[in-house]
């Protein structure tokens, strides 16, 4: 497979194309090593969660 359709990649339906055939564990394996190294360009992301109003169930 010369490109994979973005489709494919998807990480919530990737399992359902694995098993028909329609993606090898072989192309995948080849894209996912062809990604670029972006690692020195993430940032942090702070996610303030509000205060539940819920009591704690025991």
């Amino acid at each position: 497979m010369s490109e994979i359709p973005p489709k494919y990649l998807d990480k919530r339906t990737q399992a359902r194309y694995l098993a028909r055939g329609v993606l090898t564990e072989k192309d995948l394996e080849k894209h996912l090593k062809a990604l670029p190294d972006r690692n020195e360009e993430a940032l942090p992301v702070e996610v303030q969660q509000p205060e539940s109003d819920r009591t704690p169930s025991r």
